[in-house]
């Protein structure tokens, strides 16, 4: 079999078969430990997301040249890992807590934005709607009680 395969993604109208993102790799990994402690089950899960060097376009208005030498510039962003952990401990049979944080290390991070949050970010300030950037939610906590109805 030949295979011709081509990024189908962008606009007909912009002749071309240039991806506009690609991260070089990927990974996810995490770990569960678990037991029982005084008769409840509980158990606690780490996972973490590595995102690889990711070679795009941005669609931002940046300064040229203090931000890019042109519109058209293909960035080069460092990876970066996300880490997240979730807990669960069961009261009773019927009573679930559980508790999660997102982003332990609170990392300000966007995957395809430069400029994020900071001011000497290269950012065109006229475009931008009074901000100073784009990020991700940083460290955020969550937690829940389950009840089971058996």
């Amino acid at each position: 079999y030949n295979f011709d395969m081509k990024d189908e993604g962008a606009s007909a109208n912009l002749n071309t078969h240039t991806a506009q993102r690609v991260y070089r790799y990927q990974v996810a990994m995490g770990a569960r430990l678990g037991s029982t402690l005084h008769g409840h089950p509980w158990n606690v899960d780490v996972n973490g997301t590595v995102q690889g060097t990711l070679y795009y376009d941005t669609e931002e208005h940046l300064l040229i040249p203090q931000a890019e030498p042109r519109s058209s510039y293909v960035h080069k962003e460092a990876p970066y890992t996300i880490w997240n952990l979730h807990m669960d401990y069961a009261v009773t049979h019927n009573l679930l807590v559980n508790f999660a944080i997102t982003n332990l290390t609170n990392l300000n991070y966007h995957p395809v934005f430069i400029a994020t949050d900071h001011a000497n970010s290269g950012l065109d300030t006229r475009f931008s709607n009074g901000g100073i950037g784009t990020s991700l939610p940083g460290r955020t906590f969550q937690g829940g009680l389950v009840l089971r109805f058996d």
